[in-house]
Parts: C-alpha cells; sequence; structure tokens
C-alpha cells in the first residue's frame, strides 16, 4: 500500500455530540463508538485505549475522498434505531 504525507488546512467544528456520547439529546444509550467498537475489533480494527469521539474538520472548499480504506464494514446493524450502515476508515 502506498503511503504519502498530505497536509491540508482545517478548521475543527463541533459535532453533534453524539459520537463521544456527550450530547444530552443523543437517542443512544453510551457514545456510537462505543456501540460500534466490538464489530469494529471482530472485523480487525481495535479501538481499545482511543478516546471515543470524533474530530469534524471543515476543509471547505477542498473535499476529501478516501479511495482505499484499510477496513470497511458493509452494512454494519450497530443500532436498531436506524437501518445498517457501511462504514470506512
Amino acid at each position: 500500500m502506498d503511503q504519502f504525507d498530505l497536509q491540508v488546512e482545517g478548521i475543527l467544528v463541533a459535532g453533534h455530540g453524539v459520537a463521544s456520547g456527550e450530547s444530552p439529546h443523543s437517542p443512544y444509550p453510551k457514545s456510537t463508538i462505543a456501540m460500534q467498537k466490538t464489530h469494529f475489533k471482530a472485523g480487525g480494527l481495535d479501538l481499545d485505549g482511543y478516546f471515543e469521539g470524533t474530530l469534524n474538520l471543515s476543509i471547505s472548499p477542498k473535499k476529501f475522498q478516501l479511495l482505499n480504506p484499510r477496513h470497511r464494514f458493509p452494512l454494519l446493524r450497530w443500532t436498531d434505531l436506524h437501518p445498517p450502515e457501511t462504514l470506512t476508515g
């Protein structure tokens, strides 16, 4: 796999606080990351020891597209609150 360094300026923007579980209005009993971690681990992505949340960066007007993700979790059913979704990273 080819690797390269790429730097793009961005701005850290507030998210909804659902991935981290910090939102008092979240419909999930804990962070979405905590709910997804066991599925990720079973697929070879161990997030133990990492912060359970996301960083939301705006790189507007630029766009970023992940072409060859190391991990792909097709149609992952991690909650009953919505249909399965495909997650990549």
